[in-house]
């Protein structure tokens, strides 16, 4: 009982193994035929590894970074970016594909506005939005159509896209 006590404090003073904590509390699954518990006794075979980063600067939630930047320095305001998981290849729909053009001017506008509501700074945004449109022109997408696309997303409009 006492360790229990112990466990749950530790869990409160770390909001992220707190959140693991509560994700897996009630969980049994499946992995490669193997099964899981919410105690997490392992059977022989394939393992769970969970990681964690710890930092001073920064931490990574979602598809954000939240970072100490200028403005905290400045305001004590906290800035984002946009965060790619490191096995991210942007294997966007090829423009040659049969879906309809609506569907591709929606991908490119939704993924604008997903850049723009997830970097607070204006450098970040551009760097984003100019690495997208490298990677849509990977894609075959025609400039002309990247360019009238993007141009229906500024920065200056960030606070109505929030």
């Amino acid at each position: 009982m006492f360790a229990l006590v112990c466990i749950q404090m530790e869990l409160q003073r770390n909001f992220k193994l707190y959140c693991l904590y509560f994700f897996f509390r009630n969980l049994s699954f499946q992995i490669g035929g193997a099964a899981y518990t919410r105690n997490f006794t392992v059977p022989p075979g394939p393992t769970i590894k969970l990681t964690a980063e710890i930092s001073e600067k920064e931490i990574t939630f979602l598809d954000m970074v939240v970072y100490k930047g200028e403005r905290f320095h400045n305001k004590s305001i906290l800035d984002v970016k946009t965060h790619y998981k490191p096995t991210e290849t942007f294997q966007y729909t090829h423009y040659s594909s049969c879906h309809p053009p609506g569907v591709k001017r929606g991908f490119i506008k939704g993924e604008a506005i997903r850049l723009l509501r997830t970097n607070s700074s204006e450098k970040n945004f551009q760097e984003g939005m100019c690495n997208f449109k490298t990677r849509l022109e990977a894609r075959s997408y025609p400039k002309s159509l990247i360019e009238k696309t993007l141009s229906e997303v500024s920065f200056a409009e960030r606070q109505t896209a929030l």
